[in-house]
């Protein structure tokens, strides 16, 4: 069974940091098959300069976005555009943390570089509607993890008789169960 370390975090707020974890989830009788640390790499928080409707598709728009250093331009189906927005751009090479790889190419007949992200293609929620807005003092051009929370991908093996722990929350119950001792 997978676990998202950050929803963990959401049900028990004094979760240990991830290097503390895996002793802890040993101690509790887990089988720990992994823990994978979620990259950041090739995100970046861009600026929305302009949004224009894509000329071959009525729910799409073609967005321009400063990167620091260029503009670039970017197919996106977002409902909730504005400019001024600061966004997370998965760059084109990118791989998310679902595994999905971002390439450069077409979309409808016209060029994109990249993707603009929402919570769920980052694993850090399951909001599909909006992109991921961060604070306006974010640094156009920076790395998107200097704003994304630290997380990682726990694989654990569950025998039969642990049904209690096929859950988010009830694997943070678990380990809440013994550290509040």
């Amino acid at each position: 069974m997978k676990y998202l370390y950050s929803w963990l975090k959401e049900y028990y707020p004094a979760l240990p940091n991830v290097a503390e974890l895996e002793p802890l989830l040993v101690q509790l009788g887990h089988d720990v098959e992994s823990i994978t640390p979620v990259s950041r790499d090739g995100l970046i928080i861009v600026e929305i300069g302009d949004i224009q409707k894509h000329p071959n598709a009525s729910r799409l728009n073609l967005v321009t976005v400063n990167t620091g250093t260029q503009s670039v331009r970017v197919v996106c189906g977002a409902p909730d555009l504005m400019i001024g927005q600061k966004v997370v751009l998965a760059q084109p090479g990118t791989v998310l943390p679902s595994g999905k790889p971002i390439p450069s190419g077409q979309i409808r007949g016209v060029e994109t570089n990249g993707m603009l992200c929402a919570e769920d293609e980052l694993a850090i929620g399951e909001d599909h509607t909006h992109l991921l807005q961060v604070d306006s003092d974010a640094i156009v051009g920076g790395s998107a993890s200097d704003y994304l929370a630290q997380d990682a991908i726990i694989t654990l093996d569950i025998t039969s008789d642990r049904g209690d722990v096929l859950s988010h929350f009830g694997l943070a119950r678990d380990i809440t169960s013994v550290r509040e001792k």
